[in-house]
């Protein structure tokens, strides 16, 4: 092997991550954790093997064309989690009031807290143009315990894996594996009740 092979191959090796990093292009930023949020908050939520999901917008297309059910079976747990699976429709044995709303290409950002975890909010959504935009939060009632904006290239198919990389990306920032607020939260508060 040449000097030349070996330096070719160093600066191919040394452009991956670069490359890596191009490939997904999803942005997540203003992102909050209310103290509140544990991972053990999330495995006593998820116990049941489900965790209610409400969809607003579309992220591939004519945002009164949205296919909900379709949306939440694309998305995945984070690895952290005992698996879990996202529902438009939860069991009875599921908690409703806590949940994850996902907001796809909302018009003009909801002000987050309430007005993106009202069960009945009406955020205004568009179609999205050469990037779709995500406001992301998990709820409990009206309030949000954590919540994030993110952002990544519009694909048109649910399935692409760009958008699976964009969902992934997405939920495991909205469900960290700790709190980054409180990282030394490893139980809940005995006054949290469930």
């Amino acid at each position: 092997m040449t000097v030349r092979n070996v330096i070719t191959r160093l600066i191919a090796l040394a452009a991956l991550p670069a490359l890596a990093a191009c490939a997904s292009q999803t942005t997540i930023y203003k992102v909050d954790y209310d103290p509140i949020y544990s991972p053990l908050l999330m495995q006593k939520l998820t116990e049941n093997g489900e965790l209610a999901t409400v969809v607003r917008g579309n992220p591939v297309g004519d945002p009164r064309e949205v296919n909900a059910g379709a949306i939440a079976d694309q998305l995945k747990s984070p690895q952290w989690f005992t698996k879990f699976r996202f529902t438009t429709e939860p069991g009875p044995a599921t908690r409703k009031d806590y949940r994850i709303v996902l907001v796809f290409n909302p018009v003009h950002p909801a002000p987050g807290g309430p007005a993106i975890c009202e069960t009945n909010g009406d955020i205004p959504v568009k179609p999205g143009e050469t990037r779709v935009r995500v406001q992301a939060a998990f709820c409990y009632n009206d309030d949000a315990i954590t919540q994030l904006f993110a952002e990544a290239p519009t694909t048109s198919d649910l399935q692409d894996p760009r958008f699976d990389a964009f969902m992934r990306q997405t939920i495991a920032a909205l469900l960290p594996q700790r709190n980054p607020e409180d990282p030394s939260i490893d139980v809940l508060p005995s006054w949290w009740k469930l």
